[in-house]
């Protein structure tokens, strides 16, 4: 078949403008970034984490073009990555909240109110001319990421269909914005184009780097390359990407204000805020039902089907439970036990004869929560697709 298959993917090359409002967003953005909780993952969705070594590891990926949902500046447009910012370690319970201020602008419109950037400003002009006081700096947003994914690393990733990215811009975007610009003529190379012609592989190399005065190595992206593809897209694929802006949660003003300061934007005791974006306190007292857990119930540790988990295994995210719910989660991305919860979870799964412990508590939170389902099915939806690895 022709590179343009029967007019079939006529309709992606409308996302030449996305690269290059990718490069705009890049020159323009500087450190103001947006911070975010995200929605769980819909039916058998996994949250894709790229291992990593001293050495590096190679990995090899396709970037799933989806439909912008209602946050993106042109809903129902075809784009290829959600940009976001967000605010760590918020309150006493370390949460983290989508930055108000950067995600209006991403949509399109001028700059929201974020009580989180409101008190770094303040901050910074408080102490201006004082070079020790860096209190303002840790108060920054940081910038993000969403994809839709295929990985091709081995037979078990592709098994999984299209996985959710959530890496940070400087390991991710950064990169593509410079390896898409083709150097002989400067011209864009459209690397998430469905068509095996026009799109491309994405390679990169995940070393694990450990900086002056940093206590653990963490994850950097390296060496990043397009390559040319060996297929394009198939359409069960592309069905299977969902409206990643329709992933984050975008909490109110007074709800941030009142965990950023511990109380109401008016003054006053905050009172406990919606289920949706807050975390409930820690307890290892008794074992959360995934099947029945409602967002902001804390996830308690306890004995599953493959062992006694140890109390100091709790899954940082109130939807998760420790051997259940791995790499289904956003706290998954970066989790310090993320190995040995998946490593249990998949004994969860052979004990019980489930397919994926994740799935049922993701349903059910977002059931419970009153959350409308994304666009897209996960990689539950269009069945299974067969894919020759790469690397």
């Amino acid at each position: 078949m022709s590179e343009n298959q029967g007019g079939l993917y006529d309709d992606y090359d409308q996302m030449n403008d996305r690269y290059k409002e990718g490069e705009q967003r890049a020159q323009t953005m500087g450190r103001n970034s947006t911070v975010t909780l995200l929605k769980p993952l819909p039916g058998q969705m996994r949250l894709w984490k790229p291992k990593g070594s001293k050495e590096g590891v190679k990995h090899y990926i396709e970037i799933i073009p989806f439909r912008g949902g209602q946050h993106m500046p042109k809903p129902g447009l075809n784009y290829y990555t959600v940009p976001y910012a967000c605010h760590y370690d918020v309150g006493p319970q370390k949460l983290t909240y989508l930055c108000l201020a950067s995600w209006k602008q991403m949509a399109g419109h001028p700059p929201g109110r974020c009580p989180i950037c409101e008190e770094r400003m303040a901050n910074r002009d408080r102490n201006r001319g004082n070079k020790e006081d860096t209190t303002w700096k840790k108060l920054m947003p940081k910038d993000r990421n969403l994809y839709n994914i295929l990985c091709l690393d081995s037979d078990e990733e592709i098994s999984h269909g299209v996985q959710v990215w959530n890496p940070s811009y400087y390991d991710s975007e950064e990169h593509l914005l410079k390896a898409m610009k083709d150097p002989r003529d400067n011209t864009i190379i459209p690397f998430a184009h469905p068509s095996k012609e026009k799109g491309r592989t994405v390679y990169f190399m995940t070393i694990l780097k450990q900086p002056p005065g940093f206590d653990q190595p963490f994850p950097t992206t390296d060496d990043l390359r397009l390559l040319e593809r060996k297929e394009g897209i198939s359409q069960e694929e592309l069905a299977q990407a969902i409206a990643l802006d329709e992933l984050i949660i975008v909490p109110t003003y007074d709800e941030v204000y009142a965990v950023f300061h511990g109380d109401k934007a008016g003054g006053g005791n905050a009172a406990p805020g919606p289920a949706s974006t807050r975390r409930a306190a820690m307890s290892t007292s008794a074992t959360a039902d995934p099947q029945s857990a409602a967002i902001g119930e804390a996830p308690l540790a306890g004995s599953l089907a493959g062992g006694d988990v140890p109390d100091s295994y709790v899954c940082p995210d109130p939807n998760g439970t420790y051997g259940v719910t791995a790499a289904k989660l956003p706290a998954c991305q970066d989790c310090k036990i993320f190995e040995s919860c998946l490593a249990a979870t998949k004994v969860t799964e052979s004990t019980t004869g489930t397919t994926s412990g994740a799935a049922a508590p993701a349903q059910g939170a977002a059931a419970s929560s009153g959350r409308a389902p994304m666009a897209g099915g996960g990689a539950s939806a269009a069945g299974p697709v067969t894919r020759r690895r790469q690397g």
